[in-house]
């Protein structure tokens, strides 16, 4: 299998950490998100078209607290 090869880079990303958050960042970033909303699990197919997961992970995370602030508490 050549060096310089996906296959190859994941295979070295999953025998360099055993941190299942971090191989699932490396995945994403080689195979990216895939359509999020239907049913293609990677490649260049995305029904996302204003945000991509990796690239605007700070705007997604703020959008996220965002939400979670305006919730209304439960009694």
């Amino acid at each position: 299998m050549p060096e310089a090869s996906a296959a190859r880079q994941r295979l070295n990303a999953v025998a360099a950490t055993l941190d299942g958050f971090e191989l699932s960042r490396i995945d994403l970033e080689q195979r990216r998100e895939g359509d999020v909303l239907g049913q293609a699990q990677s490649g260049a197919r995305t029904s996302l078209r204003v945000l991509a997961v990796i690239e605007d992970e700070e705007i997604i995370a703020a959008a996220e607290e965002a939400a979670a602030w305006s919730r209304p508490t439960r009694s």
